[in-house]
């Protein structure tokens, strides 16, 4: 048989492959929706009233789902946040295992990956709003890894559940800072110790990320007034502010040099959010 016509064989039984996995995936959620439904109640009620009750971040859950659902399907490696994620109070184990059961026993016997969990994320456009965690995540671990050789500080604003401090290569020379409130940072800190992460690397500073470079030196004092720095803001949620004012108070008030990833500023200089329009797309940064 020639060449040429194996050839187009084999690319024929690739296609069908391509329709069959993702058919038979879809088939496996839509029978055992009801399971997951049920357990999405379950985490969404229970991890509300334990993050009121203790005053913790809602918000951040949102990234760190992602990022654990990558994990588990194993599209982006974060040891540190699947045993943060199973330690946190406010996600209800039970509720997470029902919700994401039937996605990882689809994928297991599939080996098909939704566009939601892939890594790298590529989409043309704006991404759905439900894709925003995962462009963000692209979109920094893109900007992170090509200028990590240039700074040697790390500042994460508003860092919630992040763990890109915690997953630098060995032997990179970075000094990291986590900023957020005194309450999701405490708790953050107590579980990263449970789960027997290393947080030697990391300066935590407890303070709102607003308030911290609102006409309080806090975060300027405990930054070293020499080299290069640079600033993660996808995490302050919208009712912290303006985020632009937020970068530019501290660009203009702090005495150290700041470089700030590139294709956060849009060519009038104002601020383009990580995830929308192009800004997230990865070799962009």
């Amino acid at each position: 048989m020639p060449l040429s016509e194996t050839g187009q064989r084999r690319e024929g039984w690739r296609n069908v492959g391509n329709i069959v996995a993702p058919t038979i995936f879809r088939t496996i959620q839509f029978v055992l929706s009801p399971v997951a439904l049920v357990g999405y109640v379950d985490f969404a009620v229970r991890s509300i009233l334990v993050s009121r009750r203790s005053g913790v971040s809602e918000t951040a859950l949102a990234s760190l789902y992602t990022r654990w659902m990558q994990h588990q399907l194993g599209t982006r490696l974060d040891a540190p946040c699947e045993r943060l994620t199973m330690l946190l109070p406010n996600v209800p184990s039970l509720g997470l295992r029902l919700t994401t059961g039937p996605t990882l026993l689809a994928h297991r016997l599939t080996g098909y990956v939704p566009k939601i969990y892939r890594y790298p994320y590529e989409h043309e456009g704006d991404p759905p709003f439900a894709h925003e965690p995962v462009a963000r995540t692209t979109f920094l671990d893109a900007a992170l890894e090509r200028h990590i050789a240039d700074v040697d500080q790390l500042v994460v604003l508003g860092a919630g559940n992040d763990t890109r401090s915690y997953r630098l290569p060995v032997g990179t020379r970075v000094r990291c800072f986590e900023v957020d409130t005194p309450r999701t940072q405490t708790l953050k800190r107590e579980m990263l110790g449970t789960a027997g992460v290393d947080t030697s690397r990391v300066t935590f500073v407890a303070a709102d990320p607003k308030s911290a470079v609102n006409g309080k030196p806090r975060l300027a004092a405990k930054i070293r007034r020499s080299g290069q720095s640079r600033f993660s803001v996808s995490r302050i949620r919208r009712n912290h502010g303006n985020r632009t004012s937020i970068v530019a108070r501290i660009a203009t008030t702090a005495s150290f040099t700041i470089s700030v990833v590139r294709r956060y500023w849009s060519a009038d200089r104002s601020f383009v959010p990580c995830g929308m329009g192009q800004s997230w797309r990865r070799g962009t940064p």
